[in-house]
């Protein structure tokens, strides 16, 4: 039966470790007891083999917050996510004996993505929700939304002559001035130099302003609301 069970700490964080420690006896002696692991609240899954830790019936195990993760991956939202944990402890009977405990995982920025903490007012690689990648990059989430960001290429054949047409096709809204420095198109030679962005050529104009098709522009860019 065990006489404690507990942790060397009341929160976990990205980078902290933990160590679990159990103390248990048993009626046939302390040396009946064969072993323990640490598993997850349900026992489906199993995060370490509990050693023995100085006086008899004493155990004890340390797992970081990567191996935590490694096991049961960290994703949550709110600030902080307790998980259950079960210790299962077995003597040479065959008998078990078992304890439970919560420890909360916390996060200054208030939320995890895959193991890392972040801030998803702020964070352009997880915009608002995990996962969600801003197109302009990783500065450009501010309040959990992502700021405009410059369109696949279009080109001069495709029937969409103005930038409001352009993003609309792709569900998103023409952002006049708002890329980069304050641009609404980038434009280029060709198709293949556009994809590369290579040469691109910046500039100032309106969202309904027709683009002008010629050998120096047969493909551009357009500045676009990004909300996917």
């Amino acid at each position: 039966m065990f006489l404690s069970f507990g942790t060397n700490v009341a929160t976990l964080t990205q980078d902290e470790s933990v160590t679990f420690n159990a103390i248990l006896t048993d009626p046939d002696g302390v040396a009946d007891i064969v072993g323990g692991t640490l598993r997850s609240a349900d026992e489906s899954l199993e995060f370490g083999v509990f050693v023995a830790a100085g006086q008899p019936g004493a155990y004890s195990l340390s797992l970081s917050w990567a191996q935590l993760h490694q096991t049961q991956p960290i994703e949550f939202d709110g600030g902080e996510s307790p998980r259950g944990f079960r210790a299962v402890f077995f003597d040479q009977g065959g008998l078990t004996a078992t304890d439970d405990l919560t420890l909360e995982l916390v996060c200054a920025g208030g939320a995890a993505c895959a193991g890392t903490c972040t801030d998803l007012a702020l964070d352009g690689l997880n915009c608002g929700f995990c996962g969600r990648t801003c197109d302009s990059g990783q500065d450009a989430c501010e309040a959990g939304g992502c700021g405009p960001a410059l369109s696949r290429c279009i080109n001069f054949d495709e029937g969409l002559d103005t930038c409001t047409a352009a993003c609309q096709s792709f569900g998103e809204t023409c952002a006049e001035n708002a890329c980069g420095a304050g641009i609404t198109t980038r434009t280029f030679n060709n198709l293949m130099w556009c994809e590369d962005d290579l040469n691109g050529v910046n500039k100032i104009m309106a969202c309904d302003e027709p683009q002008m098709w010629n050998v120096g522009a047969r493909a551009i860019k357009c500045c676009c609301t990004d909300t996917k």
